[in-house]
């Protein structure tokens, strides 16, 4: 895969570029052209599978030993099979612990046989290497390789984010040994990317946009559909309007659909490993909590690299400031090869500092050299007020290398649960790796924007997320039907033995043997000796994973409008326990949190949910926590890591590795290794999941789940005989939800809550918790209709494969023409809603109305002079002044609520200030009275 793009200031300056041999004897490297690249995603819901395939040609005279290049993949992604055609032959992935993939490589090429090593790159998790030998002469190599990932929630568009890396963009740093730096100029011919969006039968997609490319979009069919199917409003297809594009940036991609507005609780077997099940628990909440005053530091990337951002950054900047609730402490950190602080200390939000924090923002250059970020975050934790609950708020582009250091420092900062961190990952080829792993780190959580894209919503989100209280202490439990509850704090206690693969004994039997000489004239030196074991974990003890493995296994801050999934892997031997319902619970200054959510069983067996938690779970070990942090062992309270200090390290690291080679998911320690030997072992898993599947739908009559047969060209050709098509649920309708069983925690319609605990998903935030009310215009009313209606559609079934819940939508009413062009654009009306903001006071107010307010409000000037001489007269009326400027805010409201509604994102904090200012400037009747009159002059 090619990678082309700018140098960075402060970077290595060198270009990071695809396949090539390297010729020790001249110390030169001959790159192989890369003729093919195509993509094929499947959206379905808030998960998706990609089919990535390569092609590249070696067109020498001569066989090559061996061949490496790099590739990006978006972080955390499951790979999940990897297999390449070589000449004729193909050879097929197993994973591996590293090392032994390692060499089952190295002694494959070493006796000339075809052999492909897929890894991980230590230093980046969203970095992949491969190496490939033995390659005839005249001959292609075609890779492919197939991952499954949970797709990010997009603040900008209220949707899903789909992110296709194309290049692995310039970092500062030193490069890692594995990524191959050079300039030379590949004959690529660019990528083909074709995107299928199948979500749940009741979930019909508004839209789908591309913010990075030109896409050309067809509603209401796969790209796979034939002629004679029927169109659905839940499919959709997208590819690329030129077909192909270079590989210059990152694609994106943007799905809105009708949302669901419920969590979800799914639990799936597995088709190939006997009475192994995986839940997967999607989280949507809706706190009806006050928001909190917390202090609030923007970490803001000044580094050479931001050159292309910083006009952007400045504007995003200077509404996320006029947003800030008054009451709260603020602070500005610049940073780069150095870091400056406005002030020394956070300083109050008002007039005085909110001025002097816009003018020091128009300020703002690229000019603070490389991308020294863990000095920056480590000045803010150290200079934070520690008797308040702190946000650091990083906008970076993510542009270094060194990654795991920072994540160590930033959870050791935010485990005591009062830092919290949310990074923002700005522009094209960002680093994945970097932005979530500072958000899991950090407790917060990553939005990422990529070139042309408006920052404005994904900031604002942000701010709304440090004002959510912080919760400290959610814990998860399993409801059966036996109606018996099992937490999964309590199966961390471990049974733990010591493993005598050593061939250590005990004094007693020592006692009954024959002594072994001091002197063995026959005894020759070995190093290892043959005797001993290879593996590097040998002699650990022995240790049973739990019942309930939860992934993440501390659950993350819940935020009211950003979905968290968590997932449990439940061991074969409590197979004999039927989950019923998932009880989530936390504590608030407010009081006890509770929701209670009732399990689906998804009737085919699959195993995506088993691989995006076999995932999430190794990255976690990966990087030093995980389910092993907290195990105790036995009844004890003694944690393992305190009775194996020394050992704990290599504990994490045989656990992660057990994790990838039974789920088949590549990692930092595990790898796949594509052999010729591995072909007999891939055909007998096949052939057993298909003779599974076939048992299990003997004698059933027609599933209740739309299936879909398995894509033929996954596989080589001329190798059919060798891959059974395995049927794959796909989406359609799933079996009945009992819909009189569900447990949920109900608001009342006033935002008042029902019961002794505060529901986590009660309906409604507002100021003080209370209910928002404003008025619905009549196109809206109507879209509540339409949505209601389909709602009950939905209730006569399930809300479908949706493995997630969509985004929240309106429903889609599908044009005469169902293909469109999507161009990147910034809309106008984004550049007004910042005018408007930019006017406003620290308190909330704007000034009195003059001409170039009207202009862009489209008012007339002489209707707001005689709404003011109108309520001179009123008897609450205060004095002029203070009359010109309630009614210039609440015009401006009025306005912004009414005409802008698509931008709400962006201006809902700034509303609610002015709103609170209304409040206090004047009496409940008087200002009855200025919102009719706001409401006449705006035309509402």
């Amino acid at each position: 895969m090619r990678r082309t793009h700018h140098i960075a200031s402060g970077s290595s300056g060198h270009h990071v570029c695809g396949c090539y041999v390297f010729n020790p004897n001249v110390r030169k490297r001959t790159y192989l052209p890369q003729v093919k690249l195509d993509i094929h995603t499947t959206i379905l819901s808030k998960a998706s599978r990609t089919v990535l395939r390569q092609t590249f040609v070696n067109g020498l005279s001569e066989p090559l030993q061996e061949i490496r290049y790099a590739f990006p993949l978006f972080d955390g992604v499951s790979v999940v099979e990897f297999f390449c055609q070589i000449g004729e032959r193909t050879i097929y992935g197993l994973v591996k612990e590293k090392s032994e993939a390692r060499k089952t490589y190295e002694d494959a090429k070493q006796r000339g046989e075809s052999a492909a090593l897929f890894e991980q790159l230590p230093e980046a998790a969203d970095v992949f290497t491969t190496a490939i030998s033995n390659i005839p002469k005249d001959s292609s190599v075609n890779i492919t390789i197939k991952y499954v990932q949970e797709l990010r929630h997009d603040a900008e568009v209220d949707g899903v984010r789909l992110t296709i890396p194309t290049l692995i963009s310039p970092r500062y740093g030193t490069y890692p040994r594995n990524v191959q730096d050079t300039s030379a100029n590949l004959d690529a011919k660019g990528v083909a990317i074709t995107i299928d969006v199948n979500m749940a039968t009741c979930t019909p997609i508004k839209k789908v946009i591309s913010p990075s490319h030109p896409i050309e979009v067809t509603l209401g069919t796969l790209s796979t559909s034939t002629n004679d199917e029927k169109v659905s409003a839940h499919k959709a297809s997208a590819t690329l309007s030129l077909r192909t594009t270079k590989l210059e940036k990152d694609f994106v991609l943007q799905v809105v659909a009708k949302d669901v507005g419920i969590p979800q609780a799914i639990l799936e077997k597995h088709p190939t490993l006997p009475d192994q099940r995986a839940l997967m628990t999607t989280l949507v909440p809706k706190f009806n909590l006050k928001s909190q005053k917390p202090e609030i530091i923007f970490i803001v990337d000044r580094s050479g690299s931001m050159e292309d951002q910083i006009g952007t950054l400045v504007s995003a900047l200077k509404v996320f400031l006029k947003s800030i609730p008054v009451g709260c402490m603020f602070n500005i950190c610049s940073f780069g090869s150095y870091y400056k602080f406005l002030w020394p200390k956070s300083q109050v939000y008002g007039k005085d500092t909110l001025d002097e924090a816009i003018s020091y923002v128009d300020t703002f250059e690229a000019n603070f050299g490389g991308t020294e970020t863990l000095n920056a975050v480590r000045a803010c934790c150290e200079a934070r007020q520690k008797e308040l609950p702190t946000e650091l708020m990083l906008l970076t582009d993510g542009d270094i290398w060194s990654q795991q250091e920072m994540f160590d420092y930033i959870s050791e900062q935010t485990k005591s649960g009062d830092i919290r961190v949310f990074p923002i990952g700005i522009g094209g080829g960002v680093s994945s790796a970097l932005i979530e792993g500072v958000a899991r780190a950090g407790r917060g959580f990553a939005q990422m924007v990529a070139d042309n894209e408006k920052l404005d919503s994904k900031i604002v989100r942000m701010l709304k997320g440090a004002l959510t209280p912080h919760i400290k202490d959610y814990r998860l439990e399993v409801k059966y039907e036996d109606e018996s509850v099992e937490s999964v704090a309590d199966s961390l206690r471990v049974r733990l033995s010591i493993s005598d693969e050593d061939g250590e004994k005990t004094g007693a039997a020592q006692a009954d043997e024959k002594p072994i000489s001091l002197y063995d004239s026959d005894f020759k030196e070995e190093h290892p000796k043959a005797s001993e074991p290879k593996d590097i974990f040998a002699g650990l003890p022995h240790l049973d994973p739990p019942k309930l493995l939860q992934t993440p296994h501390e659950i993350p801050p819940l935020f009211p409008f950003n979905r968290t999934c968590v997932y449990l892997l439940l061991a074969p031997e409590s197979l004999h326990l039927k989950p019923k319902s998932v009880i989530l619970r936390g504590t608030s200054p407010q009081g006890p949190l509770e929701v209670e959510l009732p399990v689906e069983v998804r009737e085919e067996a699959d195993e995506m949910i088993h691989q995006l938690a076999a995932r999430k779970a190794t990255q976690e070990l990966e990087e030093g926590h995980g389910w092993l942090s907290e195990a105790s062992v036995g009844d004890t309270s003694v944690l393992v890591k305190e009775k194996h200090p020394a050992q704990f390290t290599l504990l994490q690291r045989r656990e992660a590795v057990r994790l990838g080679v039974q789920f088949q998911v590549g990692g930092k320690y595990c790898s796949f290794v594509a052999v010729e030997a591995n072909e007999a072992e891939i055909v007998r898993k096949r052939s057993n999941a298909l003779n599974a599947a076939i048992h299990r739908n003997s004698g059933n009559k027609e599933d209740d789940w739309e299936m879909v047969e398995q894509d033929e060209s996954d596989f080589p050709a001329g190798n059919e005989t060798h891959h059974p098509k395995l049927s794959r649920s796909s989406g359609g309708t799933a079996p009945p939800r009992q819909l009189a069983s569900k447990p949920y925690c109900m608001s009342a319609p006033s935002g008042e809550m029902i019961g002794s605990s505060s529901s986590l998903f009660a309906h409604g935030m507002g100021k003080g918790g209370a209910m928002r009310h404003r008025k619905i215009s009549m196109d809206t009313a109507a879209d509540f209709k339409e949505e209601e209606e389909y709602d009950g559609e939905c209730d006569k079934g399930d809300i479908g494969f949706g493995l997630f819940d969509g985004p929240p939508s309106v429903s889609q009413t599908f044009p005469a023409d169902r293909h469109a062009s999507q161009k990147p654009k910034t809309e106008t009306s984004g550049f007004l809603v910042e005018r408007l903001i930019a006017c406003q006071s620290f308190e909330g107010s704007w000034p009195a109305i003059g001409d170039d307010l009207c202009r862009d409000l489209m008012i007339e000037r002489e209707a707001t002079s005689n709404a003011v001489e109108e309520l001179v007269k009123h008897k609450h009326a205060p004095d002029q002044k203070t009359i010109e400027q309630v009614l210039s805010t609440a015009i401006v409201v009025v306005f912004l609520e009414n005409k802008m509604t698509s931008e709400e994102e962006t201006w809902e904090l700034v509303v609610d200030k002015a709103r609170t200012w209304l409040d206090d400037a004047t009496s409940e009747g008087f200002l009855a009275e200025v919102w009719r009159v706001a409401a006449e002059i705006v035309g509402v």
